[in-house]
């Protein structure tokens, strides 16, 4: 066969890898979806795995009774409006000082609280005009071709099956390539508390409580990976067999996922007009390797943290988003711009429902720096640096954490909070007068209640890093910004 035939073959694991990634990423934004709106109304664990598993069943009656309606084939050409010139550059003088304005209220103004929902509504309806634009000029009047005939033309079978074969050495790999760190104990733990308890899924710690205190992390909004696989455990152990969230998470999710990300890349690259992508997948994937020998590295993103949300993101769903977007950009099927809005609303609709700690996130950051500082816990106070500037602290504001009784730059709240570090740390509880000066600035209890857990539960870590002398990563300066290390440190 000619090297520059379009193997059938080849056209067959096209679609099929295809699928296979469109359905998965497809089900984790509906399980996004689930588990928030759950998170929102107190549905358990058991009835939004329910509501998941019957929407999926559904999706596939309606793929399997109507594979050529519209948008699930994707055969469908967009059509094209006609506009009056006067309307599309109307159009066009709204959308670029409209998002000009979004980014510098984003960049300059501390949104919080109910502006967020409105903020994004008008981001959502300026990208609206903008794609009402960009339709109504009448740029995309191709017809549209299904994604196999998009298929390179140097494609062959031995191509798509050595892609095939890289995706399952990337799965076992991600079996014996594993780059544990701390972040492991709060994601298999969570796993772990979901597939043992029927009940809502945990909003607050479940490693030194039941779902009681704070969770002492850094503020973001909490992922759906931990509790599907929890509920995945469970309803395996209930159906099959007994299998641990552990289990599930190492053996199954995380090649999974190693896999994937293998057949994503690949079809982003046959996407982006490559010449070779089968070459190019495998030239990328043995750089995520090679590279993933250091934690702070791209590599270390790949199949050696393969279970976590974050680095399912990366791999797997980021490609498959670009990929139809470019798609879309490219011949304006309407699936394609389906399938990217699908998954930008699942992600704002999980925004929205986000409820998040009441701690300041630049009070906790204080209390633990000042707690690394004061214990000598180098660890703490050099992985914490970097979170600290991030949170909205300056350098200087971190810093007197060092000496707060001579620094100039900090607040009343902020030295407040330092005070009752200090009275835990020298005496075991919060004074009085500290007690009075936070309530001042923390004007409800489960802002006091948080504030006692996180001195409580960052004092722990540090006796823990401490004791068991965690070295830091390699690459990794201790003791930031100058290295000049605390009086207490070993």
């Amino acid at each position: 066969m000619d090297a520059r035939t379009r193997s059938g073959a080849h056209d067959r694991v096209v679609r099929w890898s295809d699928r296979l990634i469109d359905g998965s990423v497809v089900a984790l934004a509906a399980w996004t979806v689930v588990f928030h709106l759950a998170r929102w109304t107190g549905v358990p664990r058991d009835g939004a795995l329910a509501v998941w598993l019957v929407a999926g069943v559904l999706w596939l009656i309606v793929r399997w009774w109507l594979p050529s309606a519209g948008w699930v084939a994707g055969h469908r050409s967009v059509g094209v409006g006609s506009v009056t010139p006067g309307y599309e550059s109307g159009l066009s003088a709204l959308i670029a000082p409209g998002l000009l304005g979004v980014a510098a209220v984003l960049a300059f103004v501390d949104v919080d609280g109910l502006w967020w929902p409105v903020l994004w509504c008008v981001l959502a309806l300026l990208l609206g005009l903008a794609v009402r634009g960009a339709i109504s000029r009448g740029a995309i009047r191709r017809e549209a071709v299904d994604d196999a005939a998009l298929t390179p033309v140097g494609a062959t079978s031995v191509a798509a099956t050595s892609v095939v074969v890289l995706a399952l050495l990337m799965a076992l790999l991600s079996l014996v390539m594993v780059r544990p760190d701390r972040d492991d104990v709060f994601v298999v733990n969570r796993s772990t508390w979901v597939a043992e308890h029927d009940a809502a899924f945990p909003e607050r710690d479940t490693i030194f409580s039941n779902d009681a205190l704070p969770v002492e992390r850094p503020a973001g909004l909490p992922t759906s990976v931990e509790a599907l696989v929890g509920s995945v455990a469970a309803f395996l152990s209930g159906a099959l067999w007994s299998v641990s969230a552990a289990s599930v998470t190492y053996l199954g999710f995380g090649p999974m996922v190693a896999a994937f990300s293998v057949l994503a890349t690949w079809r982003l690259l046959r996407g982006l007009g490559a010449r070779s992508p089968a070459l190019a997948t495998w030239v990328g994937t043995a750089f995520l390797v090679l590279d993933g020998v250091e934690h702070g590295s791209f590599g270390n993103f790949s199949a050696g943290r393969s279970w976590q949300g974050k680095v399912v993101f990366l791999v797997v769903v980021v490609p498959t988003l670009w990929h139809h977007a470019s798609a879309w950009g490219s011949d304006g099927r309407r699936r394609q711009l389906l399938a990217t809005l699908a998954g930008v609303v699942a992600k704002q609709l999980a925004m929205l429902l986000y409820r998040g700690n009441l701690l300041d996130d630049r009070l906790r950051e204080l209390i633990i720096m000042r707690i690394g500082w004061r214990t000598g816990a180098m660890y703490e106070w050099t992985q914490h640096w970097p979170v600290a500037l991030r949170v909205g602290l300056t350098e200087d504001e971190t810093l007197a954490v060092r000496d707060p009784d001579k620094a100039t730059c900090l607040g009343a709240a902020e030295r407040a909070v330092i005070t009752a570090t200090d009275d835990v740390l020298d005496n075991g509880s919060i004074s009085e007068e500290s007690w009075q000066a936070c309530a001042e600035y923390l004007s409800t209890s489960e802002e006091r209640l948080e504030l006692v857990a996180a001195i409580c539960n960052w004092n722990t870590f540090s006796i823990l890093l401490k004791s068991l002398k965690i070295p830091l990563e390699e690459g990794i300066e201790a003791w930031p910004p100058d290295g000049m290390p605390s009086p207490a440190a070993d």
